[in-house]
């Protein structure tokens, strides 16, 4: 489905939202002629790719004109001045929007086989369409986005009628339109359609594959250790490891952990997000240093895997974070878990099994105290969200650096390091 129109525009809208990369984003196109167009931003963005189903609601006498849309979850935009000016009957409304629900489910039922679709809550969602001359679509997308729980809702199109971009910025938080040349509706938008190829049904499904195939992504419940667990995994195409991430608390749905994952991702390595659970005392607080139950959570984890198929034979490394850097390196010690590779960040190593400072001396100690091969790296000035511009992407070198060298079968073997403001790695 190469075109340049669709190739040039894809790199335009990935320039504009290049500033996304370091966020948690999830591209949604609106089927059918938005898919070609998101797949590009998708992969521009390092991003997971969905669809969102939109239809427009069309009058049964003169289907050129557009009185509304609905889209996924019962989503439903009615332009009640052109209903009124048409005279159309509430009977023949309502047969309208049947028809078009019948067809936005059976695009849903096609292009998602067997799938969950794609977590939108406290994401943000980059909603994707091949133009913008349908404001009621490009509204009822936008609105099914936010009901999803999407912390932000991005539109972007490559071209559009400048009233109907203006208009749905009351829909969405940003509207990103490349050329809105004037009376587009009328006679740009017929020149645009000869310039792209049709996208058929088999063109979205096919899209999709490939997108999965990049990195599959699922969300996973498992029940250890007494507690039920909640995460993300994510299997790129030819996965040559399998990293856990061991958190504490929400960490595992930060931005920053799900940038390092999709790098890792990136890298050629499958991952598991998980929030690991921590017991609660009477007071109803969380006992944070619980490091014995987080690290045989990790532990029973380590086990699952060998059930599932995707990840089963590959070989296991442990990213932890903060407390969960601590229980990273006591579960490695298991002898049910064979892990080959961790990686701590933060400056939390010494809860394993020894003082809590939050130091470079404490992380020296640590160190000392294991017996296999291991190294500190220091990202200076990183703070202690690695929020300096830069520190999170030195964050993911190291890491990837580390596995690359420990865990995978091939590429260059790096200098043993550690990650983090203060981190080690065994």
């Amino acid at each position: 489905m190469h075109n340049h129109w669709l190739d040039n525009h894809a790199r335009r809208l990935a320039t504009k939202l290049a500033a996304l990369r370091n966020e948690d984003v999830v591209v949604l196109g609106i089927p059918r002629s938005g898919v070609p167009i998101a797949f590009s931003l998708a992969e521009s963005l390092g991003a997971p790719l969905d669809v969102l189903a939109a239809c427009a609601l069309t009058l049964p006498f003169d289907p050129g004109v557009a009185f509304g849309a609905v889209a996924e979850d019962g989503v439903r935009v009615l332009n009640r001045t052109v209903v009124d000016q048409t005279g159309a009957s509430a009977g023949e409304i309502e047969d309208v929007i049947s028809v078009a629900t019948t067809e936005l489910n059976r695009r849903v039922g096609l292009y998602r086989p067997g799938h969950v679709r794609a977590d939108l809550k406290g994401r943000v969602a980059v909603v994707v369409d091949s133009d913008l001359t349908s404001g009621a679509k490009a509204a009822a997308a936008c609105r099914a986005a936010r009901d999803r729980g999407a912390s932000r809702v991005i539109f972007a199109a490559p071209e559009g009628s400048p009233p109907v971009v203006e208009a749905l910025r009351t829909e969405a938080d940003e509207v990103i339109c490349l050329e809105t040349p004037p009376f587009y509706f009328y006679a740009t938008s017929q020149e645009g359609d000869r310039r792209r190829r049709r996208t058929t049904d088999a063109d979205v499904v096919a899209l999709l594959d490939r997108a999965r195939k990049r990195s599959a992504e699922a969300p996973v419940i498992l029940t250890v250790a007494g507690a039920k667990l909640e995460g993300t995994l994510s299997v790129p195409e030819n996965a040559c490891g399998l990293l856990l991430f061991a958190h504490s608390g929400a960490i595992c749905n930060s931005m920053h952990s799900k940038y390092m994952a999709k790098s890792l991702n990136d890298a050629g390595f499958a991952t598991v997000l998980l929030d690991l659970s921590t017991p609660v005392d009477v007071a109803g607080r969380s006992d944070m240093f619980a490091i014995g139950l987080l690290a045989d959570q990790l532990v029973d984890v380590t086990v699952w895997r060998g059930d599932h198929p995707e990840v089963a034979g590959l070989p296991v490394g442990y990213f932890g974070t903060g407390t969960g850097a601590g229980a990273a390196l006591a579960a490695a010690g298991s002898t049910r878990a064979s892990v080959q590779s961790v990686v701590s960040r933060g400056s939390r190593p010494d809860l394993a099994g020894g003082p809590d400072e939050m130091t470079l001396q404490f992380n020296e100690r640590a160190r000392a105290a294991i017996s296999c091969e291991c190294t500190i790296a220091e990202v200076p000035r990183a703070g202690q969200r690695f929020d300096r511009p830069g520190a999170l992407d030195q964050l993911a070198e190291l890491a990837r650096d580390w596995f690359i060298g420990h865990l995978s079968s091939t590429g260059a073997r790096p200098q043993p390091v550690a990650l983090g403001q203060h981190v080690a790695t065994g």
